[in-house]
């Protein structure tokens, strides 16, 4: 079953003119450009079969490499991309995975990779292309403005702790960097993230690291639940402030109910 997958998050790496981001899955790169669908078939995974080489090699062909080709549904390889990273999974980014309804689907049909058989020939697959709903797009930018502006309070918590004596940063790195000149966030210790994005109003900059983490996973089921984005905000903030109140572990689903 094709699986498709909307990246909201990455723009940081280039191929050609194309900005996304690469994921692995298998050993096998899939890349998925900035705003846009990508489009997985059931993907043929190929790899040495060892005990068929060994039977060869104890036959005297001891220059045997026999192959093996694992298939893999394309929804399977999307679950994996986006549901698996730790500790802050890949569509808590904003690398969401969209559903294959039929009025999403397109008359169109696109010719993708569908990895390679047993002698190494790359295959692949037509399938459908998919048009993501207005819902999605805002759920999967949401997500990825909320994650960004975390890491940048992280940074300021770090450094901040820095400052006091105690470990931390004292300049941005990796991506933090980006995500800062992305958002017109200066480098000072006391910072009000500026969201430059046509989205509601986010949490206070104040919320500490893990109750902004419980934020966005209850704000993904909010939305994920077909809710305004204005009725999202609203009952994530209100059910992350009871998680800080109580300090309990457990999300309060039931307030999604």
């Amino acid at each position: 079953m094709t699986g498709y997958i909307y990246n909201g998050f990455g723009q940081y790496q280039k191929r050609g003119k194309e900005t996304g981001i690469a994921l692995t899955y298998g050993g096998v790169e899939f890349w998925l450009p900035y705003k846009k669908v990508t489009a997985i078939p059931d993907f043929n995974f190929r790899e040495i079969d060892h005990a068929a080489t060994a039977e060869a090699w104890e036959d005297g062909n001891d220059e045997a490499l026999i192959y093996k080709v694992h298939r893999i549904p394309g929804a399977r390889i999307v679950e994996e991309l986006t549901e698996k990273q730790e500790p802050v999974k890949n569509r808590e980014k904003g690398i969401i995975p969209v559903a294959a309804l039929r009025d999403k689907l397109t008359d169109k049909h696109i010719k993708v990779a569908a990895g390679a058989d047993e002698d190494g020939k790359p295959q692949y697959e037509e399938v459908r292309e998919l048009k993501p709903s207005l819902d999605e797009i805002t759920l999967a930018e949401t997500l990825a403005l909320e994650y960004k502006k975390l890491e940048i309070e992280r940074y300021f918590q770090s450094k901040r702790d820095r400052m006091s004596g105690h470990q931390g940063y004292l300049v941005p790195t990796g991506l933090t960097k980006e995500f800062m000149k992305e958002l017109g966030v200066s480098d000072i210790d006391q910072v009000s993230l500026v969201n430059q994005a046509k989205t509601p109003a986010a949490p206070a900059p104040a919320m500490d690291p893990n109750t902004a983490q419980e934020f966005l996973a209850l704000l993904a089921q909010a939305l994920m639940r077909n809710m305004s984005g204005d009725q999202a905000f609203a009952l994530a903030q209100k059910a992350a402030g009871k998680v800080a109140e109580s300090k309990k572990e457990k999300q309060p689903e039931e307030a999604f109910k």
